[in-house]
């Protein structure tokens, strides 16, 4: 489960880059605290399903291109 939520975490970091926006205004825009953000971010979770699809939009970036081939908690 590590391993995807490294892999998870660089595309999120990597498409949160590419939109010129900070981990603090993510974390803002969805309503969670920015520590939560960068543990998601970072690999040590795993975002419920529920927030991928908010940072998806955010990210302007398909669910599916972040979450390919991994696998995710419910909700």
């Amino acid at each position: 489960m590590k391993k995807y939520s490294r892999i998870l975490g660089r595309r999120i970091k990597s498409q949160r880059e590419k939109q010129l926006l900070t981990a603090t205004q993510v974390a803002s825009k969805i309503n969670v605290d920015v520590e939560t953000y960068l543990k998601w971010e970072n690999g040590e979770e795993l975002p419920p399903h529920r927030q991928l699809n908010r940072l998806s939009t955010i990210l302007r970036s398909h669910t599916d291109r972040l979450s390919a081939g991994l696998l995710l908690q419910g909700n």
